[in-house]
């Protein structure tokens, strides 16, 4: 099954994690153009795989229960915030806080990431 794309540059914030959160179990999405955004692929709970083509920024894969997130650029603080299940893997460098409040997911920061990123506050 091909991927949903859907495209920054056409939808705002709220219009993308609407369609995120109507996808079935075992889909797949790319979200493209993210431009720094912040608060995509927030309050997820079904098993998804989506990719975020570019740099995203404050609050990506927040409050999730299950998706599988990958950005493929940097993110902002607070990535993974509050992740119960799943995984957040940034390509880039994560920001300050990155995954410091996850309980129970797995964020994986292949970048540099700030002195703060995985501390529980």
């Amino acid at each position: 099954m091909d991927p949903v794309i859907l495209s920054c540059a056409e939808l705002s914030t709220r219009e993308i994690n609407a369609a995120l959160a109507a996808l079935p179990d075992g889909a797949s999405a790319r979200v493209l153009e993210p431009r720094g955004r912040h608060n995509l692929a927030v309050g997820l709970s079904a098993r998804l795989d989506i990719t975020i083509s570019g740099n995203a920024g404050y609050f990506t894969g927040g409050l999730g229960d299950g998706p599988d997130i990958t950005v493929e650029g940097f993110t902002g603080w607070s990535a993974g915030d509050n992740l119960m299940s799943g995984t957040l893997r940034v390509r880039g460098n994560a920001s300050e806080s990155a995954g410091s409040s996850a309980r129970g997911g797995l964020i994986v920061i292949e970048g540099d990431a700030s002195s703060r990123a995985g501390i529980s506050l």
